[in-house]
């Protein structure tokens, strides 16, 4: 293998990298975000 095959291999795995790590960053937001609502929920309708 050449040198510029590898030096794009390198990019496109930590472009994927960068993609899973903002998905996984993304999930955990919209997580964050039902759990929270849902606390907020139940919270407004014991009282």
């Amino acid at each position: 293998m050449s040198k510029e095959n590898k030096d794009v291999i390198v990019m496109s795995k930590r472009k994927f990298y960068i993609f899973l790590g903002g998905i996984i960053f993304v999930s955990t937001v919209v997580n964050g975000i039902v759990t929270g609502t849902r606390k907020a929920v139940l919270i407004n309708e014991q009282s």
